[in-house]
């Protein structure tokens, strides 16, 4: 899922005030500028040490988790693109 993909599935939920694009590495910087009472993550990242973890806790913010919806994975789609590559090329997912 490319970036708008993804801010068009949040921004419809309810619960969602803003939703914010950002072309850095991490959302640290606009973590601490904006200083958000929760910041959500896909379920995937629960229980990982994430970098905007420290800037969100920082001021008392929390950090949720929420479950993927199936097959729309950006690392799923990825595993999926990297299978089929594999089981085509004859390569065995070796680069040529």
């Amino acid at each position: 899922m490319n970036q708008l993909d993804r801010a068009a599935v949040a921004a419809g939920l309810e619960s969602v005030d803003y939703l914010c694009l950002f072309d850095e590495d991490t959302p640290c910087g606009l973590i601490r500028t904006l200083r958000p009472d929760i910041v959500v993550k896909g379920g995937d990242y629960e229980g990982k040490q994430i970098p905007e973890m420290d800037a969100v806790h920082e001021y008392g913010g929390r950090t949720e988790y929420v479950q993927m919806e199936e097959g729309r994975s950006t690392t799923g789609l990825l595993e999926k693109i990297r299978r089929t590559k594999d089981n085509s090329d004859g390569t065995g997912g070796e680069a040529k």
